[in-house]
């Protein structure tokens, strides 16, 4: 029997006063370089999901938030054979500081209209995003 590893992940979505949300587009990374995604990454070892989007938001696009972000949606997905991905993706609307790229991993980030998305998306962020429009709070992922 193959055994199956499990990864969690947390996704940041910001929303500005417009409306529109941040994304960015990955760069000089083994997986997905050149898509847009939204900022976030793996949950660390001891580490609350809160905590880990804390940490994300503000490593990747040096905003702060607060506890009151809450998860809209969790996305399990099994794009690979012997690895799970369970996705956590939080509502942001409240942030201190301005969003910038931090990390060598991003070459873009821009405020986007959720009808406008640059292309290429990530096929999961795409879903998330219509799942999430739809208040959908579950969803199990082909991608």
């Amino acid at each position: 029997m193959d055994k199956e590893t499990v990864k969690l992940s947390v996704y940041g979505v910001l929303i500005d006063k417009n409306g529109r949300i941040l994304m960015q587009k990955r760069d000089n990374t083994c997986y997905a370089s050149g898509f847009w995604s939204f900022p976030g990454g793996h949950v660390e070892a001891k580490e609350s999901l809160k905590q880990a989007i804390q940490r994300e938001l503000e490593e990747e696009v040096g905003v702060k938030i607060d506890l009151e972000s809450f998860c809209c949606l969790t996305l399990c997905r099994k794009p690979e054979k012997d690895q799970r991905y369970v996705n956590f993706f939080y509502l942001v609307d409240k942030w201190e500081g301005e969003p910038s790229i931090q990390e060598a991993k991003a070459s873009e980030l821009a405020f986007v209209s959720p009808n406008d998305l640059p292309n290429p998306i990530l096929p999961y962020i795409k879903e998330a995003l219509a799942l999430i429009h739809n208040k959908v709070g579950f969803h199990e992922s082909e991608y």
